[in-house]
């Protein structure tokens, strides 16, 4: 399954000299998030436990990150969708 990213922050910096690609399926995620690095993606901790699991490909465009494709059933993705984002009924029945 495809999941997308939905921040409009494409790049964080953390010392001025390295930016790193950011992904959250959140539009407007907290600013005091713990962040992790998943090949070379910053994403907060809740994304990271998820994608530990399985397989993943970044999609990327003009050096951001549009999505992540990651090697999991349907049914998982959707209640890991669930869990981090409030009206998903739309987003999911689409």
């Amino acid at each position: 399954m495809i999941i997308l990213n939905a921040c409009s922050t494409v790049k964080i910096s953390l010392d001025d000299t390295k930016e790193f690609s950011f992904f959250s399926i959140n539009p407007d995620p907290s600013k005091d998030f713990e962040m992790h690095l998943v090949d070379g993606v910053i994403v907060d901790a809740g994304t990271a436990f998820f994608l530990r699991d399985f397989s993943l490909q970044w999609i990327e465009s003009d050096n951001q990150v549009m999505g992540v494709r990651v090697d999991a059933p349907d049914s998982v993705c959707r209640t890991f969708i669930k869990s981090r984002i409030v009206d998903t009924e739309v987003l999911l029945d689409d």
